[in-house]
């Protein structure tokens, strides 16, 4: 059997993969154990067309008719499958004998320290599912992976424990041409654009041939960066294989901001892919009582508050547009209510989602504030035509249509507070005067 053996293993192997799987180097030992010195994986489809190749090094096949014991274990040495996966080690065990069959083997494998090409890396991977020889398709699989490294959306992303199953895979139809679903939870998430930790992420995702899709919930959310805590989020979101996003909706719940300044109980994002070319989106929110600091002195207390944004990207010219309005719950202060609207021009070639976690160079800076009290304005501009364009080039004018009633209004409402609101008609009285009103450049 020692000498006959390698050449009756290695026709097995190639009959029962349909010559997927090459085995060389060849050794039966005397408890009729094999090592085999090397794999070759070709996979090919019906029409013999390659779809996968790759090799596993330094391979052990054990085998067992004990009852506790798995029919067949075999270790792998490193694994490569090509422009897909490289593992360090693998170890794969069948059910006993007394449970195994040849037409669905149901199997459990656990890799070591395993890198997917320019996607995850992960420091140990176990696996358990069911291979059915002759449809070439592995399903029914759960997963379990700890201290993962991950690039998601173009980001990178860590996770202490992942976890999760998959609905099923062929063997015999190229990734790029298959639809994946299944569930996944998570501890332990953290990411370093934006800085973020998540306490759990738990919920679905579907990979199908041109788009991921995700829904996902998610607990304790901290963005140190932002100042923000958010108790819990929902994530539903589309976006294409190579990472651009198609549609994102974003719901917040029970948050604070600023090192507990601010507090909402609730904050929707939406965005999504109007064409090639723009990008839209939408915010609102409800925002409680917030006190109001200018370089740490009190100013105010602004009221429980209503606020919604709409805002676009143009990627031709790199420009953004927003309007945004805000209105107050308190029926004391109802009668005041803002809008802004802005437009802005980034670096050609900017990532516009990267300007969220840094500064990016804008230019053609503009914006428009109109703040309505009962029936007075007060009108604000600011314009920037420099390039770059920072803060301290932005100029900015103030309009009010009376000056004194505004200041009125603002103090009945108990926004301001008495020294602010004395400061604030100071500095009104002191611009150009209009009718009832004032002008004020700086």
């Amino acid at each position: 059997m020692v000498f006959v053996g390698p050449k009756f293993v290695s026709m097995a192997i190639v009959a029962y993969t349909n010559g997927s799987v090459v085995p060389s180097k060849i050794k039966i030992l005397p408890n009729l154990d094999v090592n085999i010195g090397r794999l070759e994986y070709n996979i090919a489809n019906e029409q013999n067309a390659l779809l996968m190749s790759g090799y596993s090094r330094s391979v052990d096949l054990s085998w067992s008719l004990w009852k506790d014991q798995p029919f067949f274990e075999v270790d792998l040495g490193p694994t490569m499958i090509k422009d897909v996966v490289f593992a360090e080690s693998i170890n794969i065990q069948t059910s006993p004998f007394i449970d195994f069959e040849w037409s669905n083997v149901i199997f459990n494998a656990n890799l070591m320290r395993i890198d997917f090409k320019s996607s995850a890396k992960l420091n140990s991977l176990s696996i358990e599912g069911n291979f059915s020889p002759g449809s070439s398709m592995v399903s029914d699989l759960h997963f379990e992976t700890q201290a993962a490294e991950l690039i998601f959306i173009e980001f990178p992303w860590s996770s202490s424990l992942i976890s999760g199953n998959f609905n099923k895979f062929h063997l015999d139809v190229p990734v790029s041409e298959q639809n994946f679903s299944g569930q996944l939870s998570a501890v332990g998430v953290s990411g370093s654009r934006p800085q973020v930790a998540v306490s759990e992420v738990y919920g679905t995702f579907q990979i199908l041939k041109d788009v991921i899709e995700v829904d996902f919930d998610l607990r304790k959310v901290n963005l140190p960066e932002f100042t923000t805590y958010v108790e819990s989020a929902k994530v539903n979101g589309q976006y294409q294989k190579r990472g651009v996003l198609k549609k994102l909706n974003l719901e917040l719940s029970d948050g604070v901001y600023a090192h507990n300044v601010v507090d909402f109980s609730k904050a929707q994002l939406k965005i999504f892919n109007v064409d090639e070319n723009e990008y839209a989106a939408s915010a609102e929110g409800d925002f409680g009582k917030m006190d109001i600091y200018i370089r740490e002195n009190y100013v105010g207390l602004l009221p429980p508050s209503k606020l919604a944004i709409d805002f676009s990207f143009q990627r031709t010219n790199a420009e953004i547009t927003a309007i945004s309005e805000i209105k107050f719950d308190d029926i004391q202060v109802s009668k005041i209510k803002g809008s802004v609207d802005l437009r802005m021009n980034l670096k050609p070639n900017t990532n516009a989602f990267s300007c969220l976690v840094e500064l990016c160079e804008l230019s053609n800076f503009g914006s428009n504030l109109k703040i309505n009290l009962d029936d007075e304005s007060l009108i604000g501009r600011s314009t920037c035509d420099n390039t770059p364009c920072d803060f301290l080039s932005i100029s900015h004018s103030l309009t009010t249509s009376d000056t004194v009633e505004i200041i009125r209004i603002l103090n009945e409402s108990s926004i301001l507070s008495p020294v602010t609101s004395v400061y604030l008609y100071g500095v009104l009285n002191s611009g150009q005067k209009v009718g009832n009103g004032h002008k004020l450049d700086f």
